[in-house]
């Protein structure tokens, strides 16, 4: 029977969602969405490494471990630690948005050049995505982007706020649907919603439980009627200090919302959402 699980690790400040897919072969594939470790602090790191010990993998194997390894939006606290976790584990595919030049980004995006440009590069491919772009199975799970639109060759969505520019992804396995949300900020989501089923299952908190992620201007929850809550769990990878995500308005909602099924990384560490396609539970833990 296929699995996928999503694990939100805790990275302290910032995002880092590991993605296991077991396929009805008993094969599995491997998938990475942001990272912000530091060279102080490295928990995206530690957590593959002792996953993969676990899995009797070697870890900083020639082989390349993932299958894609996506950016969501171009701020730091999303991709600070991307380049070493692709010099170390490697990736068939690189997904990006388009965005406004930084340093760190260009940065970025140059090493993933440089390496899809060699014959046994870490990065085999490179590709810039939004609402229209097709992207492989990952084991039995399909994907769909749901954010941002397409846009002008070099031009981004939101020259001026990334997390317009952030990513959604739709995950599906079976009857079951992950939304993973990056920092999406709430303008965006009246247009993002209505591709979203209603089987909807494990919901990404966009922007780490910020207010304007999930309340627009007026405060209306533009989100309402999305969560189930018979069956949604929804997870945030908080960012405490210096920003104060999640911000109490939106834990009342979720709380309010879905009751108990909301879990955060300060408080519940590595959370994983798991489903084989027609159940679903979460765990979480320290390692």
């Amino acid at each position: 029977m296929p699995r996928l699980t999503v694990t939100l690790i805790d990275v302290g400040a910032g995002d880092s969602l590991f993605i296991e897919a077991e396929d009805r072969q008993g094969a599995t594939s491997y998938a990475l969405i942001d990272s912000n470790d530091e060279p102080n602090w490295r928990s995206t790191e530690i957590f593959l490494l002792r996953h993969l010990q676990r899995r009797q993998l070697a870890y900083g194997s020639p082989n390349r471990l993932f299958e894609f390894v996506l950016l969501t939006h171009a701020h730091s606290d999303h991709m600070s630690g991307l380049k070493r976790l692709l010099q170390e584990l490697g990736t068939e595919w690189f997904y990006y948005p388009e965005s406004a030049a930084s340093v760190e980004f260009a940065n970025l995006i140059a090493y993933v050049t440089r390496s899809a440009n060699l014959p046994n590069g870490r990065v085999r491919r490179h590709q810039i995505v939004n609402n229209q772009t097709q992207l492989p199975p990952l084991g039995d799970a399909s994907l769909h982007v749901l954010w941002p639109p397409p846009t002008p060759a070099g031009q981004p969505y939101d020259p001026g706020n990334p997390n317009n520019n952030s990513v959604v992804l739709g995950i599906r396995l079976d009857r079951v649907k992950l939304l993973l949300s990056g920092d999406c900020e709430a303008p965006n989501w009246p247009q993002i919603l209505p591709s979203i089923r209603p089987t909807l299952r494990f919901f990404k908190v966009p922007h780490h439980g910020a207010h304007n992620g999930l309340f627009d201007n007026q405060g209306n929850a533009v989100w309402n009627g999305l969560l189930n809550a018979a069956r949604t769990y929804a997870g945030l990878s908080t960012h405490i200090s210096p920003h104060g995500h999640p911000d109490a308005n939106v834990i009342q909602a979720l709380e309010a919302a879905i009751g108990g099924r909301v879990y955060r990384t300060d408080n519940n560490y590595h959370v994983t959402f798991e489903t084989r396609g027609r159940t679903e539970k979460v765990k979480f833990s320290r390692f």
